[in-house]
């Protein structure tokens, strides 16, 4: 019976709107696309809070056997990365980043579905400013889920 309800909590999830901690450090919002794949968006200020990065992810979840609400995921997506940081070894002070992403997760949605926590790593790899410069970037993070 646990089960069952579990199941449909977890397939009520529409929506899930949160907080980040990381690189970036702000808001984040997912939209959950059915039981196994995910539309997430986050905004916030880079790690040294120099700066606004705003990225976007697709999402594929896979549930991890004999741990009932914990999913793993992997994803593809953008990021667009607005620095203020002092860069005098690139010869400028500001520059705007931006390229793909690869990002790799857990998810845990608590038993009544309405909270979910994650914890994730991304690799960005810069397209325009300064091409194919590596970035690991990492968070967790929070979400109220509807």
């Amino acid at each position: 019976m646990i089960l069952i309800t579990l199941q449909a909590n977890s397939q009520d999830k529409n929506w899930g709107i949160g907080i980040r901690l990381g690189d970036p450090t702000g808001v984040s919002a997912k939209k959950y696309l059915g039981a196994s794949n995910g539309l997430e968006l986050a905004l916030g200020g880079n790690i040294e809070g120099q700066g606004l990065q705003f990225l976007v992810h697709y999402l594929f979840h896979f549930p991890i056997n004999n741990a009932p609400g914990l999913d793993w995921y992997y994803g593809f997506g953008a990021q667009i990365d607005d620095d203020h940081r002092d860069n005098h070894d690139k010869g400028r002070d500001d520059e705007t980043e931006f390229g793909a992403d690869g990002v790799l997760g857990l998810e845990y949605t608590f038993a009544r579905g309405r909270l979910s926590a994650y914890v994730d790593g991304i690799l960005f790899v810069e397209l325009i400013d300064d091409p194919f410069d590596l970035e690991l970037d990492a968070g967790i993070g929070l979400r109220f889920n509807f």
